[in-house]
């Protein structure tokens, strides 16, 4: 199942709140650029992006806030996109996935059948491999590219 966007910023902004870490200018600007970004965006990415909306923030606070961001589960490291992109699924029994499109770089997340996934990990530690984490990622084309594509 595909999730559409929820508000990330305002449940960033809760959480770190909640975890009693204090809303600096630099978060916010981070955060709202990482909330309007449809692609997986690299830390260099937010720096350039708050600079040219007129922010100002250095690039060690863009590091230590996607960090922050990450433990908190707020936002995932995209390995196949080089990037960070918000998290919109509630972590549970299902794995949260990602797609992302070759051409234009966005990211989409979706929950993986954990009973599949379950079975693999099984499979895997069955043949002597101590499985750490799970992460997925598909790479194609989406429904705007393809239809751009066929014109």
């Amino acid at each position: 199942m595909l999730v559409v966007r929820d508000n990330f910023e305002t449940k960033a902004i809760d959480t770190l709140k909640r975890s009693g870490l204090r809303m600096t200018g630099p978060r916010v600007l981070v955060i709202r650029t990482l909330a309007s970004a449809e692609k997986a965006l690299t830390p260099q990415d937010v720096y350039q992006k708050v600079k040219q909306s007129g922010g100002q923030v250095d690039l060690v606070s863009v590091y230590r806030t996607l960090e922050t961001l990450r433990e908190l589960d707020l936002i995932h490291y995209i390995g196949v996109a080089e990037g960070y992109a918000p998290c919109h699924i509630e972590h549970g029994d299902s794995g949260v996935e990602h797609f992302v499109c070759r051409t234009c770089g966005t990211v989409q997340e979706f929950e993986a059948n954990h009973e599949a996934l379950t079975a693999a990990v099984k499979e895997l530690e069955e043949n002597g491999i101590k499985v750490d984490s799970v992460r997925i990622e598909i790479q194609g084309s989406c429904e705007s590219c393809q239809t751009k594509e066929a014109k």
